[in-house]
């Protein structure tokens, strides 16, 4: 019996470092347009709350997710992508503050110096796009909208936003090295 519990016990530490591995890997999802039917690909990448939405007990994670066009384009110097990108947003959950002219975020890369820029807010809310210049950063990208090199690619991304009539949400997305995903979408990752 003792034998059986201990491996019970290691299947299920495996299972749970598994899982701690898997949610830092972009999902793939491919769908249709509802109002094209052109085909669009999703990729999905759960992050964590370090200061969670107030009302919220943190059960759903924020979430990134890159929305692209698959097919291929040129990436500049000779180099093709895949495919190129819609748009990029982080997914909340929660009602975020919004003024006139858009949604005041901070975001720091790898742990650096903390930026302010000002992202679009979804029609329903809760969730923040990514303005073009700030894709190219997180990115590192020679994106169709930029095509100069930025710093480091980013492994790390830690975003603040004020959630509406409530206080500051802080959480962090672990980016992970899937060349295939940004190539899906575009973005040309130069090596770190």
């Amino acid at each position: 019996m003792n034998r059986l519990a201990l491996g019970l016990t290691m299947t299920l530490s495996a299972v749970s470092c598994f899982s701690q591995v898997a949610s830092t890997a972009w999902r793939r999802a491919d769908r249709t347009d509802p109002a094209t039917g052109a085909p669009v690909v999703e990729f999905r990448l759960d992050g964590e709350f370090l200061k969670p939405p107030q009302g919220s007990e943190g059960n759903e994670p924020p979430v990134l997710l890159l929305r692209c066009v698959p097919g291929e384009k040129a990436a500049g110097s000779g180099s093709y992508a895949s495919g190129s990108l819609i748009d990029a947003h982080v997914h909340v959950g929660a009602a975020l503050s919004h003024r006139t002219g858009g949604l005041t975020v901070s975001y720091r890369l790898n742990g650096g110096k903390a930026r302010k820029s000002v992202w679009d807010r979804s029609t329903d809310g809760t969730a923040a796009f990514l303005p073009n210049e700030e894709v190219d950063r997180l990115f590192r990208s020679n994106s169709a909208w930029h095509n100069k090199k930025s710093a480091e690619a980013a492994r790390r991304v830690v975003v603040s936003v004020h959630q509406d009539q409530a206080a500051e949400v802080v959480m962090e997305f672990n980016l992970p090295e899937d060349q295939s995903t940004y190539d899906a979408c575009g973005l040309v990752r130069h090596p770190r």
